[in-house]
């Protein structure tokens, strides 16, 4: 109340350490905030007797720590043959707090659940932590040409970070199909000699 004395007092909360020089009736100012920082907050405003009419508005506050590196793409191969059936591929991310949030996208469309398997957290000092994304895509399900694969990281909301990998889709390679025509003018080969050898007996 504005006729209270004292004008102001403290309490003591984990977490909350407030900066009384910058701190007025109007605004708080916290300093070395930390993840038990983290919490809804609230303002609260009275009127004097005989009302005592209140207004009060609370606001959620979250401690971030947002991903040291940008998610990292490992296992795509640069080149993929229609004769592959599969998009093996792992995606790790940076260290954060909360654990970042992994999505896979193919050509630019987000991959079904399916075709994803969530490797877990892995939990480090601070503490931060870790996400890993397995992509397990058909190559039926693609056109020739170039494969774009992109990880993308998402804390808390904030703006994402991404990776691209960009692969490419050739037709079948040459080796399989020389053998191919080859066995099969073997096979052709063996019916003239055949009706020869009959035609004679």
């Amino acid at each position: 109340m504005p006729d209270s004395t004292p004008r102001a007092r403290l309490f003591s909360l984990p977490g909350i350490r407030l900066v009384v020089e910058r701190s007025n009736m109007s605004q708080v100012t916290l300093g070395q905030v930390d993840y038990s920082s983290s919490g809804t907050y609230r303002c609260e405003v009275s009127t004097e007797a005989p009302d005592f009419e209140t207004a009060l508005q609370n606001k959620n506050m979250t401690i971030v720590a947002y991903p040291d590196s940008p998610p990292h793409i490992a296992g795509a191969l640069s080149v993929y043959s229609s004769a592959d059936e599969h998009i093996f591929a792992n995606c790790s991310s940076g260290k954060s707090n909360p654990p970042p949030n992994l999505s896979w996208y193919v050509n630019g469309v987000k991959a079904k659940h399916y075709y994803t398997t969530d490797s877990g957290v892995m939990e480090h000092e601070g503490p931060l932590f870790s996400s890993w994304l397995a992509l397990n895509y058909p190559l039926s399900r693609l056109d020739s040409g170039t494969i774009t694969l992109n990880c993308s990281s998402v804390v808390a909301g904030l703006p994402p970070q991404s990776s691209l990998f960009v692969s490419r889709l050739s037709s079948a390679s040459a080796e399989p199909a020389k053998q191919r025509l080859h066995n099969n003018g073997v096979r052709l080969a063996g019916w003239p000699i055949l009706l020869i050898i009959c035609l004679l007996s």
